[in-house]
């Protein structure tokens, strides 16, 4: 039980406001207007939160195409390695010993066995389907007026110039 003092509001014959005290015993516990302050803490947070949950994703998305990239380049580089051993030496493994220690430490690194088996592809100048790969020759002029004549073999024609020209393009 507590006693509390009450002052309440009255208005006067005379239409004047003034606070009567009074005191009154009461066994229930004091009604709150419902809110505290955790309520306004709780909704400010939440935005925030979100805010911040948002900001999070973005940045795990960003470093996931981060190691994506860094991925395929690595793949690339095994692929070329791959094919230059292969066009030294021949694609077979049992009798390219250079290739059969680059395809182990291939797997080693986490290359997909069929990405192993385009690389010798191409390395035999076939392509994954069995047709022959067209050879292009492209001619390029480099800074420093140094022209230059490119010789590849591609399956696909429109992307290995495409890829030509952005060399050529960064080259200067």
């Amino acid at each position: 039980m507590a006693a509390t003092a009450r002052w309440l509001p009255t208005i006067t014959r005379f239409g004047t406001l003034r606070l009567v005290g009074s005191r009154s015993l009461s066994t229930a516990p004091q009604l709150f207007s419902g809110h505290n302050r955790w309520s306004k803490i709780k909704h400010d947070k939440g935005k925030e939160d979100v805010s911040r949950n948002a900001l999070v994703e973005l940045a795990n998305s960003f470093a996931e195409r981060v190691q994506q990239a860094v991925r395929s380049k690595e793949r690339s580089q095994w692929s070329r390695s791959i094919q230059e051993a292969v066009k030294k030496n021949g694609g077979d493994p049992t009798s390219n010993s250079e290739l059969s220690t680059l395809m182990a430490q291939a797997k080693k690194a986490g290359l997909p066995k069929d990405l192993i088996e385009r690389a010798i592809a191409r390395g035999k100048g076939v392509s994954l389907s069995g047709d022959p790969l067209q050879t292009l020759t492209v001619e390029a002029m480099l800074p420093a007026s140094v022209s230059t004549i490119i010789e590849c073999q591609t399956d696909n024609k429109k992307r290995t110039l495409e890829d030509l020209r952005l060399l050529v393009k960064e080259a200067g």
